[in-house]
């Protein structure tokens, strides 16, 4: 007797928003991946380094400042890529408001990753702080995509109806 897998229900994750637009769902998708990729690869060091870094995170701004920080770092690494997926989906006369704003958009999403990270090193252990930094950074994937899509997607509007 053959196994066979039944047929699967459509993900939840398909945003009918993205058939509207597709080219700006495929660049949302597609800096997703990458703020993920770098979200998971960066959270161990960036745990060592706040968990080396205690006393000052214990301060007032402390954490502040580390979020501050540690998502400019995090924004320049990915800076390359959102200029050249941008490059292809926005009309050059809008592309700086759409780089301002994605760049707004993504370091808020990092800043909110590397918070959740140095809440955790304060309040338990390095262990810990990484698996929520992993969660904070499935949450925070989900507005990035659909931030980004809606950034792209009012830029694209708006050349159409100038």
């Amino acid at each position: 007797m053959f196994e066979t897998t039944p047929p699967q229900p459509l993900p939840d994750s398909i945003d009918l928003a993205d058939l509207d637009d597709p080219l700006a769902g495929v660049v949302a998708a597609e800096l997703t991946s990458c703020f993920v990729q770098l979200c998971m690869c960066s959270t161990e060091p960036i745990v060592a380094k706040l968990a080396g870094q205690q006393v000052m995170l214990a301060k007032p701004g402390g954490i502040a400042l580390s979020k501050r920080v540690y998502a400019q770092l995090m924004y320049r690494r990915i800076d390359a890529d959102v200029f050249h997926l941008l490059r292809g989906c926005v009309p050059l006369e809008h592309a700086e408001f759409a780089l301002a704003r994605i760049e707004a958009l993504l370091r808020e999403r990092f800043a909110d990753v590397v918070d959740t990270a140095a809440s955790y090193v304060l309040s338990d252990d390095r262990e810990v702080a990484i698996q929520m930094a992993t969660v904070a950074t499935t949450m925070a994937a989900r507005e990035v995509r659909s931030g980004i899509a809606e950034i792209i997607g009012q830029t694209r509007l708006g050349d159409e109806q100038s």
